[in-house]
């Protein structure tokens, strides 16, 4: 079943934090949140889509809950915030 929460982050080559947080958030949604699905875009490469989705610096998380944008984490987060949304959103899901 495809879940209704869906996150993308947003990185770019040369970007240092990005590179040390990617495996992190990875390893996150691997671990806890397996069904959720994880969509990595490159601003330089698809600058379109970053304007679409207002992002002007990086690293930019969005999560998404039914295709709207529910929490968006930039620059300076924890992944225990990250985590703490995700596993209520995950609640409320279930609860549907």
């Amino acid at each position: 079943m495809k879940s209704s929460i869906s996150l993308k982050y947003f990185t770019a080559e040369g970007c240092n934090v990005c590179k040390v947080l990617l495996p992190k958030i990875q390893h996150l949604i691997n671990e806890k949140f397996s069904n959720l699905s994880l969509e990595v875009i490159d601003t330089r490469q698809n600058p379109i889509i970053a304007a679409d989705n207002q992002v002007f610096t990086i690293p930019v998380l969005i999560i998404y809950f039914e295709s709207k944008e529910y929490q968006r984490f930039v620059r300076v987060f924890s992944l225990e915030d990250v985590k703490q949304k995700l596993e209520r959103l995950v609640s409320l899901s279930e609860q549907e």
